[in-house]
Formats: C-alpha cells, sequence, structure tokens
C-alpha cells in the first residue's frame, strides 16, 4: 500500500512540474517615468495546439497608461478574429484571438515551444513598484474547441524609478539684485 502511495505522489508531482502556465516576460527589470513598459504574455508547455485565448488584464490606469497590443503571430495559419477592448475607467484590459478554421495539426505546428499569445505596451507615468495581473484567463484547445484546464498564470510587478525634476538655476540678475541694493544704499 505505502508503494502505491508513494507511486501516486510521484505521478502527481510530475504532472505538476509539466503544468501549462502563463507567464508575463518585461523587457526590462526596472523603468523610469514615460519609459515605454512591453510585456509579453506567453504560454509554456502546451503541445496540443490552442485555437485561442482569453486575457482579462488589471492595472492601475493613473499608474500604467495603456499605449497598444500586439498579438503574436502563432495563431494565424488562416483566417483568425481578434478583439481588444480597454475599460480606462477601471484599469481592465481584456484580449480576445481565436482561430476556429485550421487544423489542430497546422496550429500545433507553429506553436511549438514558447507561444506568444500577445505583447501590451504601457507607458510609465508614476513612480512605484505597479501590479500587472490576470485576473482570468482561458485557453482553447485546437482539437476540440473547448476551454481546457489545469494551467496556472501569473501576474508581475512593474518598478518604476522617479525622475527628479530637474533644478533650474536662479536668473544671474536676481543673484546680484542684493549687491545693487547695497551699492545703492551706500551711495545715499
Amino acid at each position: 500500500m505505502l508503494k502505491k502511495l508513494f507511486c501516486l505522489a510521484l505521478l502527481c508531482l510530475g504532472v505538476n512540474a509539466n503544468a501549462t502556465v502563463i507567464n508575463i516576460e518585461l523587457d526590462k527589470s526596472s523603468y523610469e517615468t514615460s519609459d515605454v513598459i512591453t510585456a509579453r504574455f506567453l504560454v509554456d508547455d502546451y503541445k496540443d495546439g490552442l485555437a485561442g485565448f482569453l486575457l482579462n488584464l488589471s492595472f492601475l490606469g493613473n499608474k500604467l497608461g495603456f499605449v497598444d497590443v500586439t498579438f503574436g503571430s502563432q495563431f494565424t495559419p488562416g483566417a483568425d478574429v481578434n478583439f481588444t477592448t480597454i475599460d480606462y475607467n477601471n484599469g481592465a484590459l481584456y484580449i480576445d484571438e481565436a482561430n476556429l478554421f485550421d487544423n489542430y495539426l497546422d496550429l500545433a505546428a507553429l506553436q511549438q515551444g514558447t507561444i506568444t499569445l500577445a505583447t501590451v505596451r504601457f507607458t510609465a507615468l508614476v513612480a512605484g513598484l505597479h501590479d500587472l495581473n490576470i485576473d482570468n484567463a482561458e485557453l482553447w484547445d485546437a482539437v476540440s474547441n473547448t476551454n481546457i484546464g489545469g494551467f496556472t498564470f501569473n501576474g508581475t510587478k512593474i518598478q518604476v524609478n522617479g525622475v527628479p525634476a530637474p533644478v533650474s538655476a536662479p536668473a544671474t540678475a536676481l543673484l546680484l539684485l542684493p549687491a545693487v541694493w547695497l551699492l545703492r544704499r551706500r551711495r545715499a
């Protein structure tokens, strides 16, 4: 009995070690205010072919300004549909792409290794440590066109360093004003 439990535990660990994960990859480790932040959304360890995805992202719109979305090229052997919806008031971004027309073998051949779902760009508006989260994610299997389960997704933190405001030097005339005042006072 103990051997069976041990084998079952090893099987569970093996399944979890190869679980499909949606990760966010940033182009740099930290940014300055007004820099453009590029975040790639990647799927690792899915081998059967994806027909599409849906990502619901959240961010603080007063800290990160949305710029644009570029979809990955691994869903496009034929006709595909993609949508982007931004809710500026709530700091929510909805990204959706589907290819329901191509054969799963064609899609699986395009999607070997890491799959780039989309690349999203933001502008760093304010200094600080800002969250970029995946609130919900769906992946659709290319064989059955159904939502797959058993995957995980992660958020990330974006470090934005403040650029100190430039300190303007006072005008030379203002620096000389006390000396002029003293000279006028001595003449009187």
